[in-house]
């Protein structure tokens, strides 16, 4: 069997002659774990209207039957055995149904709590057609019964139980409880295996209680919102499984697949052959060894507030990272829609929300990231409440940060915005607050998180930052001090501490709340913040939160924290935009404000004058006096002056005297981009405190300082330190950087290059110091979390050179997620403890020392594919009718082989708005294997486009097995690549009605003058009617549920609409408007948008036929500000109209109107009788 079901020690001991080959040096590696011989299952489940189908792959040794008949007692015999109990109906009891199947073909059902046993064939109920409904089944053994045991023993089982038994099949989004369990009566098996790690004991199989859930849905998903837990069994309407014993692909889904083991209290969804279609190298596994003795850190921490000093300006942005999307991903959905296609939201982002808009893809935050800083955002401040989704959204921040960082990109940092109104709730919630504080640095490393240097009045160095949102909750006067020590011992730094609303006792700052009038500032903590509210100022109960909002209140607001100088400014929001405050680029307002926003952050920063700016140091708060530290800092040109590559240096003096050697920089900065460098800072060799300053300065080709007439020296103090020796551990380590991957694949090897820096007393000697990796579960503990070491099998490599004080190194450690027994972890879940891995440095004497350095979590994951896509040549058009080639290059950046025709690129379709369109088409096989490192150029990939013209999201991915990479635990950037393509020559004709409008109804803003959609002056809102501010079609129902006839869906269909820069709407009047004579194909149907603006009105319609015959259509028009009558199908809706004197009006609406060609022919025009009450849109032609 393959990794993707399960691995344990026994796996372990089997896999060197399968797909894993492991090098065992250790004795317990050849020591069974197990007491019972191991079953494994893997199943699968669909539904339709008659029957509840079940399918099971059993790997089990010896199988034991006799019994071949139904309706007999198989207590004797091996057997699967499923269980499901409906809900009760009203004024019923809960409907249970049993059914047994033994491996020598016997089967039995059984009815109802009381397990009363089917009689025969007469006894089944009858379906809804009057026939008996009967059960099905097929057993297939691979292996003789009751023969000796084979390791290639097991059998396949497919069963149908009819739904009659239950009084009829569930709706979609029916929850159930379900078991299944293989039932064994071979001594030396276990007697039972359930799919819930409950159900242990024969009484526990007669306990729904103690089963698992089963939710029923009409698509195939990994997960259910609200029901994490929950199995999914998923509708199947065509394609229904053959029950003959054989699994075949295609009658089962793999998605909904789950598999479990004997033994175990996992059970892992989407099972599939994934680890078949790899190759892992062999793994060389040595015992690891416990921390040696680790010094107490000297902590000198800063109880008290802030005083006033003068601070760096700084942008900060309210980040949202809760969305989920993927409902194929192993995670609680946090939809931007209903499951029906109704959205959340009243503002759209402009990538989509789709399947990639998920707080777990690295790429998601990649692209919010680079956005930021397009606009001149410094930080992000991170929406947090303590969970593990929300360390998981953490860490793929962090690992996006550290991506863009490798790759030379700008990135914001980042800072915790801790959602504390819940915590404060608690009777104590001080240690649940640094509980949470502490979840946030440990998922984000330092070099990412924003830091503020602090004066010496304030404890020097530099500062993490933390908002606490606790609005209206009482904050406890003893909490910021409780917090600044806390962090202070934990991670070695200091804690500014800002409050949202009000102020909290003994914090640094306030966070006003601008909502009320858009800008607002708070002077009152040693940090002044103004805070400018980016949705509309003051809206009402009720009131829609786009009604009055414009980008002219945005720009004012600006212009307050400008004039007032205040040192920090902190936006929301970046992306909330279920209440429309969002600055991010979105649908409806495309690049206005994060255009704005740049402008207006370009002006605010410039006002300081500063050469430079300090954006993140390493350089320890307290020096050793006469050392030289190897100092790595990020800063920022805020001027216009360039910083010229091959003449601008810069170097660290002291105020008072003493500099280090000067830097010249390789390449040109200009103002807003980033710098990071590393600069040698001499200590002077005395104590006390100390201010340094980074000069800017200009060099000649000999290395000589000149002075520059445009410019000369400029120097800026950017932060303070203290010189003491007593201050210092004999023995500490500070992380520079790591390139430890957010996820570690279990029992492969992972390369991981390490920088330390020695921030002790004591040299490092060379082979006799390591670099070593441990890993710690973190338990939750009695006010603080408890660190227990995991196991790690040994991780480490030795240094090849002496490292002095203030000195850095640079080692590649392998790092194999297996424990030094040999025996692999539990996979990172919500039943699992965290876990942390921490970088130390052992240094060998007399007794073993550790010098640890600060813990980062990581996920442990059964598989990390490794696909990273490059060279993608998707075109922004694509033919409907015909395949064409796109050149597309992979790599692989993971640690196993990809197998030649295993491993295979393909792609999904997605409409407008993120709903799925087609999930699997053709898919490409890789043609040879692919080691870790290598690269294909060019897949051989070819594209199939969706049959009707419109824009599409279009997703490549790899599929590995059965099991496609997007649906994993995301691990690096580029593992998908997501495009918005417009599909053009399909079926679809978009009429050109422009020489034809004449009505203005659409507009962006109040116009007193307009006559309006209905003559009187309203209109509908510009920036929420389709086209936006693009150009091309938009699909029906976008963002309504979606509507389904049949096979058909609403979303499929797509309307040309006018732009709201000129006439947007046909007023009928014996109009023709003419077909596109290159159009060979018959037309099959008309589509056409429209609404009436009074009661009663009727549009007849005239379709002409290129061969002179026509057809006629008359038919009732809705009205736009009126609910839909029977037969009317809503296409669009504006939850608000606009009108003259600037109130809101109702919601209006367009309906959609099919005209069914009797006789399909090649048409020629479509006339439009005299309506002048009736407004047309768009009129689409379906070939």
């Amino acid at each position: 069997m393959g990794l993707s079901n399960w691995i344990s020690v026994e796996l372990l001991r089997r896999t060197v002659s399968r797909a894993v080959a492991i090098t065992v040096l250790m004795a317990p590696l050849l020591v069974p774990a197990f007491a019972y011989a191991e079953i494994r299952v893997r199943c699968r489940t669909a539904f339709d209207s008659d029957y509840f189908y079940v399918a099971a792959d059993v790997d089990k040794r010896i199988l034991r039957g006799h019994i071949a008949a139904p309706f007999a007692d198989l207590s004797s015999d091996d057997r699967l055995e499923v269980s499901l109990e409906l809900p009760a109906a009203a004024g019923g009891s809960p409907r249970r149904i049993e059914m047994q199947v033994s491996v020598a073909q016997g089967a039995q059902l059984y009815r109802g709590a009381d397990r009363v046993p089917i009689k025969g064939v007469d006894d089944f109920h009858t379906g809804p057609d009057g026939v008996r409904a009967l059960f099905k089944y097929r057993l297939r053994p691979r292996v003789p019964l009751n023969g000796p045991d084979a390791p290639e023993g097991g059998f396949a089982v497919e069963m149908g139980i009819p739904w009659a038994e239950l009084g009829g099949a569930p709706v979609s989004g029916a929850r159930a409880r379900f078991n299944v369990a293989v039932r064994s009566v071979v001594e030396g098996d276990p007697p039972i295996t359930s799919v819930s790690p409950a159900v242990i004991t024969e009484a526990d199989l007669s306990d729904p209680t103690k089963w698992a859930e089963l939710v029923f849905t009409d698509a195939p998903v990994a997960s259910i919102a609200g029901a994490p837990g929950a199995l999914v069994c998923a509708r199947v309407f065509t394609v229904k499984p053959v029950i003959d014993g054989a699994l075949a692909e295609g009658e089962w889904s793999r998605v909904t697949a789950f598999s479990f083991v004997s033994g175990s209290d996992t059970r892992i969804v989407g099972a599939g052959t994934s680890a078949m279609a790899r190759k892992r190298g062999e793994v060389e596994v040595k015992p690891g060894r416990i921390a040696g003795v680790i010094a107490s850190p000297i902590v000198t921490a800063r109880t008290g507030p802030l005083v006033r000093q003068a601070f760096p300006r700084r942008v900060l942005v309210r980040y949202h990272v809760e969305y989920q999307s993927d409902p194929r991903k192993d995670l609680p959905l946090k939809a931007s829609m209903s499951p029906d296609g109704l959205s959340h939201f009243v503002t759209h982002p402009m990538d989509g929300t789709g399947p990639w808009f998920s707080y777990d893809r690295l790429d998601w935050h990649r692209i919010q990231l680079s956005r930021m800083r397009e606009a001149g955002i410094d930080a992000a401040a991170v929406v947090y409440r303590p969970s593990r989704e929300g360390r998981l959204a953490l860490t793929a921040l962090a690992a996006a940060i550290a991506t863009m960082d490798a790759g030379g990109a700008d990135a914001p940092a980042a800072c915790l915005w801790l959602d504390a109104r819940e915590l404060l709730q608690i009777s104590d919630p001080r240690a649940a607050l640094a509980g949470a504080i502490g979840e946030f640095m440990q998922c984000v490393p330092a070099r990412y998180r924003l830091q503020t240097p602090l004066s010496v009045e304030n404890g020097s160095g530099m500062a993490d930052t933390v908002i606490i949102d606790g609005r209206g909750m009482t904050i406890s006067s003893d909490l910021a001090v409780f917090l600044r020590q806390r962090h202070a011992r934990e991670f070695g730094r200091h804690l500014i501490l800002l409050s949202v609303g009000t102020m909290g006792p003994g914090f640094d700052g306030l966070v006003p709340v601008a909502d009320g009038d858009g800008y607002a500032e708070d002077r009152t903590g040693a940090i002044s913040i103004g805070a400018i509210y980016a949705g509309t100022p003051g809206r009402g109960d009720g009131e829609h939160p786009l009604l009055r909002r414009t980008i002219e209140t945005y720009r004012a607001s600006w212009r307050r924290a400008i004039s007032s100088g205040v040192p920090s400014v902190l936006i929301d929001s970046w992306n909330d935009y279920a209440n429309g405050t969002e600055i991010g680029p979105t649908v409806e307002y495309g690049l206005q404000y994060l255009d704005t926003t740049r402008a207006n952050t370009l002006h605010y920063k410039s006002a300081t004058g500063d050469a430079l700016d300090l954006i993140a140091s390493d350089l320890p708060t307290v020096l050793l006096p006469g050392t030289t530290y190897s100092a790595h800092l990020r800063l920022r040109n805020p001027s216009p002056v360039p910083w010229t590559a091959g003449e601008t240096a810069i170097r660290a003096t002291w105020a008072g005297g003493g500099s280090g050697p000067a830097v010249v920089l390789p390449v040109t900065v200009v103002r807003g981009d980033p710098l990071d460098i590393t600069l040698q800072v001499p200590v002077p060799d005395r104590s006390g405190d100390i201010a340094l300053n980074l000069e800017l300065v200009n060099m000649d080709r000999r290395g000589t300082v000149k002075p520059s007439p445009k410019t000369g020296t400029r120097t800026l103090s950017v932060m303070t330190a203290r010189i003491d020796g007593d201050g210092v551990e004999q023995y500490r380590a500070t992380l520079v950087r790591s390139s430890l991957p957010r996820v570690l694949e279990a029992l492969s090897s992972c390369p991981v290059s390490v920088t330390v820096r020695n921030d002790g007393h004591q040299a490092w000697r060379a082979k006799s110091t390591k670099v070593v990796a441990r890993l710690f579960e973190l338990r939750p503990g009695n006010g603080m979390p408890e660190f227990v070491d995991a196991g790690l099998a040994d991780c480490s490599a030795l240094l090849t050179e002496d490292v002095p004080p203030g000195a850095v190194c640079t080692v590649t450690v392998p790092v194999t997620a297996v424990r030094s027994d040999g025996s692999p972890y539990r996979f990172s879940g919500p039943d699992t403890s965290r876990y942390l891995l921490r970088w130390d440095v052992d240094i060998e004497g007399d007794v073993l020392r550790t010098a640890p350095t600060e813990p980062q979590e990581v996920q442990i994951v059964e598989a990390d594919f490794g696909a990273q896509f490059f060279n993608d040549y998707t075109p922004s058009r694509v033919p409907a009718d015909r395949r064409i080639p796109v050149p597309l290059g992979i790599k692989n950046r993971g640690n196993q082989t990809w197998l030649k025709d295993q491993v295979a690129v393909g792609f999904h379709w997605y409409y407008l708005d993120g709903i799925e369109a087609v999930w699997e088409d053709e898919v490409f096989p890789l043609k040879a294997d692919v080691p870790p490192g290598t690269e294909i150029g060019d897949v051989g990939a070819w594209l199939t486009a969706p049959p009707n013209d419109g824009k599409y999201w279009l997703v490549w991915d790899i599929r590995v097995g059965d099991t496609w990479g997007s649906t994993l635990t995301s691990a690096r950037t580029y593992e998908t690549r997501v495009t918005l393509v417009e599909v053009a020559g399909g079926r679809l004709e978009f009429l050109d009605l422009a020489p034809h409008a004449q009505v203005k109804g659409v507009l962006s803003r109040w116009d007193t003058d307009a006559a309006g959609f209905d003559g009187t002056g309203s209109v509908l809102p510009a920036e929420i009617t389709p086209p936006f501010l693009t150009t091309g079609p938009v699909p029906a129902t976008l963002w309504l549920p979606e509507l389904r006839t049949g096979t058909e869906r609403s979303r499929s269909l797509s309307f040309r609409w006018l732009s709201s820069q000129g006439p947007t709407l046909v007023r009928p009047g014996n109009r023709a408007i003419l077909s596109d004579k290159a159009r060979r194909a018959p037309a099959r149907k008309v589509h056409i948008l429209a609404a009436a603006v009074v009661p009663g009105k009727s549009l007849g319609v005239t379709l002409r036929f290129s061969d002179n015959s026509e057809q006629f259509t008359s038919f009732p028009i809705g009205v736009w500000e009126s609910p839909p009558a029977r037969n009317d199908r809503v296409a669009y809706m504006a939850p608000f109209t606009r009108n003259k004197v600037g109130d809101p009006g109702p919601p209006a609406r367009l309906f959609w109107y099919t005209i069914t060609v009797a006789e399909p022919k090649r048409l020629a025009a479509v006339e439009l009788s005299d309506a002048p009450d009736v407004r047309i849109a768009a009129i689409t032609v379906e070939h």
